[in-house]
Order: structure tokens, then sequence, then C-alpha cells
């Protein structure tokens, strides 16, 4: 609802996170693009600029676990 104000809240606007997960256009293996990420938000020195926390998995079945304990 805060970004679809005709007029906006400034105080409600700090409320608001902008979370990075992935760069779409590069072109890098994942974990390279996951630094690459968590160099630009500490280079954006920005409260509201998040890296999303990554991790590794060692399969499709501990993804899915993941996933519904994430859910959950």
């Amino acid at each position: 609802g805060i970004v679809r104000r005709d007029v906006p809240n400034d105080a409600d606007w700090h409320q608001v996170q902008y979370m990075i997960f992935d760069l779409p256009k590069a072109s890098e293996p994942f974990s390279v693009r996951v630094q690459r990420i968590q160099t630009l938000v500490a280079q954006a020195k920005q409260p509201w600029l998040q890296a999303v926390p990554q991790q590794h998995v060692a399969d499709a079945p501990s993804l899915q676990t993941l996933l519904k304990t994430t859910v959950q």
C-alpha cells in the first residue's frame, strides 16, 4: 500500500527495504554474483538496501526441505 499512495508519507517509506537476490543481466556464476551483490550493498551504505542471505543446498530434495521449513 505504501508504494501505491498518491501522496507519499516519508515516515512510511522508512519501513520499505529493497532486497537484492540476484543480478539479472550478469553472466557470472551465481557464487560470483552473490559476492558482487554484497560488495554493491556495502558500497551503497543505505540501510534500506539489503542483500538476501543465500545458502548452499546439496540437492533438489534438500532445497524442498528448506523451502518447506521456511514457509512454515
